[in-house]
């Protein structure tokens, strides 16, 4: 698996895929209407600093993610990959505790509630972890924990991909799409 993930194809593709995100994120800087799909409207404009803190947060972890994951960062700047991640660590808890909140309102009920509240929960536990192990200097564990967390930022990105394939198959039907994506775009990553 670490080679998958080390190859440079994969590399620019997740990059890429991220990249593709954050500039969709930016779209919920409108904060309209348009922004949302119709279904979501009136749960995000109720919320709109949620959904603008969730979106801005993620959007920027999983920019600083793809940074702090460059082995030549780490070893010719050490004290570079430190400070980010002292950044990166409280913007990612941010992300997951404003997608929290919106989990409790999401639209689709329970199924939705469950599953982006897991994705909430885990994307608060997994950065305040793999900071716990750097400050015991368990750089093994650090890593599994923050690949963990860019993993569960990059919800984002498959989300994204999967909820218009997943609309497809359910002829348009939006909602169990929706609670569907609420677990697949986080669970298989």
């Amino acid at each position: 698996m670490t080679a998958v993930l080390s190859h440079p194809a994969f590399r620019d593709f997740i990059a890429l895929a991220s990249l593709s995100i954050v500039a969709y994120a930016a779209r919920y800087a409108l904060l309209d209407e348009t922004a949302f799909q119709s279904p979501l409207t009136e749960s995000f404009m109720q919320r709109p600093w949620a959904i603008g803190l969730h979106a801005a947060t993620g959007a920027l972890g999983l920019l600083l993610c793809l940074g702090q994951m460059s082995r030549t960062l780490r070893a010719k700047r050490p004290d570079i990959h430190r400070w980010v991640g002292r950044i990166t660590v409280p913007v990612a808890v941010t992300s997951g505790a404003a997608g929290l909140l919106l989990a409790v309102y999401s639209y689709g009920g329970w199924i939705t509630h469950m599953g982006f509240g897991g994705l909430g929960v885990l994307t608060i536990a997994c950065p305040i972890l793999g900071w716990a192990a750097m400050r015991r200097k368990d750089v093994k564990t650090h890593r599994a924990w923050m690949l963990r967390t860019f993993l569960l930022l990059f919800a984002a990105v498959t989300l994204r991909i999967e909820l218009p394939l997943l609309a497809a198959i359910f002829e348009g039907q939006f909602r169990p799409a929706y609670q569907i994506v609420s677990w697949l775009c986080w669970v298989p990553n």
